[in-house]
């Protein structure tokens, strides 16, 4: 093991805030513990640890090696371009939104990404 989270760790206000170092795993832990259904405790396992006897994999870790991976948008009238910043899975939605002018509701986790590409949104 890494390091353990307790539910008061897990559970304070400053603990769901997304961190400036992309390191700090914690908020991830943080926003995906419910109190009451999830253990009263969770595992950040050491670096490429996997938990489990069999050679199957599970669906990742919190490490950054597990987090990104890569997105490919195709929008007629766009020159193809690479964008070597990161953006988070849960910017994915959002951004689609955007790109055709969908409103979001409030409280979407992730970001609308459009301005990383020269289009307006589709009509």
């Amino acid at each position: 093991m890494e390091k353990v989270w307790t539910d008061s760790e897990l559970t304070s206000s400053e603990a769901k805030q997304r961190p400036t170092d992309e390191n700090d795993e914690r908020w991830l832990f943080a926003n995906s513990y419910y109190p009451g259904r999830s253990a009263e405790f969770q595992i950040r396992y050491r670096e490429y640890f996997m938990p489990s006897r069999s050679s199957l994999t599970t669906h990742g870790t919190a490490y950054l090696y597990d987090r990104q991976v890569p997105i490919v948008f195709m929008m007629p009238g766009e020159t193809p371009a690479r964008h070597d910043s990161s953006i988070a899975t849960a910017d994915i939605a959002p951004t689609i939104a955007g790109l055709l002018g969908v409103p979001l509701p409030d409280g979407v986790d992730g970001e609308n990404r459009v301005s990383r590409f020269s289009s307006s949104p589709v009509e």
